[in-house]
């Protein structure tokens, strides 16, 4: 066992395998083979009744982190101010 598996394994809540789960999802935005869903939808409109679970106000570390919610099935709002940019067909309007 490695000093930091030793380390992380006597943190609670199993903090290793957590790390090693957020890695291969990391791994898997990185080589482009994730899926993504398409969910990011412009509107001009107010939003009236909602519901989610979260609702963050955008930002780059927002936008990181609902990213990651969403992808542990976490129903997310992500509002922004700007537009947010393109990359490849992942961000869709």
């Amino acid at each position: 066992m490695s000093l930091t598996e030793e380390i992380l394994s006597q943190l609670p809540g199993d903090a290793l395998t957590g790390l090693r789960r957020t890695d291969n999802i990391l791994a898997s935005l990185r080589a482009d083979n994730a899926p993504i869903p398409n969910v990011v939808k412009v509107s001009q409109q107010p939003l009236g009744a909602v519901d989610w679970d979260v609702i963050i106000c955008g930002g780059t570390l927002g936008i990181l982190i609902g990213c990651a919610l969403a992808v542990k099935g976490v129903r997310v709002a992500l509002l922004e101010r700007g537009i947010l940019p393109r990359h490849k067909t992942h961000c869709r309007h």
